[in-house]
């Protein structure tokens, strides 16, 4: 209520007036400040979704490839396989150079089969005792076992490692031309080359070259009717 005022008197109390006049009616400073936040907090949760969501996409799509060595495994397969029926025809053997050979065979894959762990090892790989063991061959045993009963143990014994040695050596071979590095490449050139000399084996690739070279120097010749069809390459000589 205003008091009554003459003409062109100022009210001593307009101020007051004026004031509750500027106020918009209705208005509520802590509700305008609390819906901000709300608003601050909806985005803010908002936010974080979608970088979890972003987080598990990446986690699934960008998944780095878990290592392997499908042919190293091999590799070192082979390997298990020739040492385990190395201990089966072991026990058996009757010629004394054959046992020989046979304690040549263990040393170098005790080298070898060194070197091919490693590698794996390597590369991270963690294989499983499955693969290890995929070249298992049960027949082998069932060969040497009845050869005991005919006398030809020793001659079944080459001729499965014989097999064995071609497998193994072709192993080495198709990892060899895989490998990842210079120092893999290698350890496994290393390994090839023991394969060669303890199986007698002799690499194609070289023999051809051999060849090409001899038949630039000498004048080409009939081949020897006693030599042209040259026998598999054996462990036993």
């Amino acid at each position: 209520m205003q008091p009554d005022l003459q003409n062109g008197e100022e009210n001593p109390y307009g101020f007051i007036f004026d004031q509750n006049s500027q106020t918009t009616p209705g208005t509520n400073t802590a509700a305008v400040g609390a819906d901000k936040t709300k608003q601050y907090l909806l985005f803010g949760v908002f936010a974080l979704a979608i970088l979890a969501i972003a987080g598990i996409a990446a986690t699934i799509f960008l998944k780095p490839t878990p290592p392997s060595a499908p042919e190293l495994v091999r590799v070192r397969a082979i390997q298990n396989e020739l040492i385990r029926v190395r201990e089966i025809g072991n026990k058996n053997l009757g010629q004394y150079d054959l046992r020989k050979d046979v304690d040549t065979i263990n040393l170098v894959l005790q080298t070898d089969t060194a070197t091919i762990s490693g590698l794996i090892r390597t590369r991270g790989v963690v294989t499983l005792p499955g693969e290890l063991s995929q070249f298992k061959n049960s027949t082998y045993d069932t060969s040497l076992q009845n050869a005991l009963s005919n006398d030809t143990h020793d001659t079944v014994y080459r001729d499965i490692v014989d097999q064995l040695a071609g497998q193994y050596y072709e192993s080495v071979k198709a990892a060899e031309n895989r490998a990842v590095s210079r120092t893999e490449q290698a350890q496994l050139a290393a390994v090839r080359s023991n394969i060669e000399i303890t199986f007698d084996f002799e690499d194609p690739s070289e023999s051809t070259e051999s060849t090409e070279r001899q038949d630039t120097a000498t004048e080409p010749s009939e081949p020897d009717a006693d030599t042209a069809d040259e026998p598999i390459p054996s462990l036993f000589n």
